[in-house]
């Protein structure tokens, strides 16, 4: 999923959990929006904080599941189009940092 895929209609999940309607190059919710024009190609917002990149997508929504009551994380999973693959990828010295310790891995 890109940025071109996004199409006004779709519910947007991000990172700290939060859905908003993606609406003509904008996110928005019931209490205010996000620009994508801080997103990249992927989807990830470009900042530090990675809590706001944009983890799941749902199909159009139509009719009265336009009104913000029903841009909910259920609607959202009820018609989920894509989700960011959320397994951790790390270098080795960052598992290592992460274990505590040194290790070998099995074969």
């Amino acid at each position: 999923m890109t940025k071109k895929d996004l199409k006004t209609g779709m519910l947007v999940q991000v990172g700290k959990g939060g859905v908003y309607m993606y609406i003509n190059g904008v996110l928005v919710d019931s209490t205010g929006h996000l620009v994508m024009n801080n997103y990249d190609e992927s989807l990830i917002r470009m900042t530090i904080n990675h809590k706001w990149d944009i983890v799941k997508v749902s199909k159009v929504i139509t009719g009265c599941y336009l009104s913000p009551s029903f841009w909910t994380e259920r609607k959202l999973n009820e018609n989920l189009l894509w989700e960011r693959d959320q397994t951790p990828e790390y270098t080795m010295d960052e598992a290592i940092a992460k274990m505590g310790h040194e290790f070998k891995i099995k074969k």
